[in-house]
């Protein structure tokens, strides 16, 4: 199955795989440069049966852990800026916000694209300043924990804002999520109107976990 918002005619094309062999079959294509603006596209391959698999209803117990893995990049000049790609499956989905304590409840795919190499990443990433138990992210208003929450310019972050619902959406390992503007428009995703006694996004989801229950 390849992912891929745009598709790209007569490009120069590396495939890229993972030092050992990564789950799913997992493998990097890069194409470009190409077309007038020098445009380049990277695309993730997975086995189409593994990751239809991901989809299907988790067995009665407690739910799997994630499937979890990297792909260096730095290597091949086709991929360039792109140093990395993180993967992360998750069987629930994230935070667990529907009052059963199992996240969403539906398969959650993270794909990130990053520009620095692995080992940085996980030095700038891997651990919250403070993390609180329990605690599925890194709490915007701990002050140790402000690097997770620095913007790099605008025009990096046109067309998204960021938001603090759930405390903020800094995960270990992925860092700093950002929220699609149209998102935020009526009807979307991350549109909350409250009613509750608090007037923010947590009677938005009190309304969510007692309609899950």
């Amino acid at each position: 199955m390849k992912i891929s918002c745009a598709y790209v005619l007569f490009a120069a094309s590396t495939v890229v795989r993972a030092r050992d062999d990564p789950p799913l079959d997992a493998k990097v294509t890069c194409e470009g440069p190409s077309g007038p603006a020098g445009q380049r596209r990277v695309f993730l391959d997975l086995d189409y049966a593994a990751f239809e698999a991901l989809g299907a209803p988790p067995p009665p117990g407690p739910p799997g852990p994630p499937i979890e893995f990297s792909l260096p990049l730095e290597d091949s000049p086709e991929c360039m800026p792109f140093k990395h790609v993180y993967f992360v499956s998750n069987p629930v989905g994230h935070p667990d916000w529907d009052g059963k304590g199992n996240g969403y409840g539906q398969v959650h795919l993270d794909v990130h694209f990053y520009t620095i190499p692995i080992e940085e990443r996980v030095e700038l990433m891997g651990e919250c300043g403070v993390q609180p138990p329990g605690a599925p992210n890194c709490p915007s208003a701990i002050p140790a924990n402000a690097p997770f929450y620095k913007l790099p310019p605008a025009a990096y972050t046109t067309g998204f804002f960021n938001q603090d619902a759930f405390f903020g959406h800094a995960l270990p390992m992925h860092g700093l999520h950002m929220v699609p503007n149209v998102d935020a428009e009526e009807g979307g995703p991350a549109n909350c109107v409250s009613t509750g006694p608090k007037g923010n996004w947590e009677d938005c989801a009190s309304a969510m976990r007692k309609s899950s229950l």
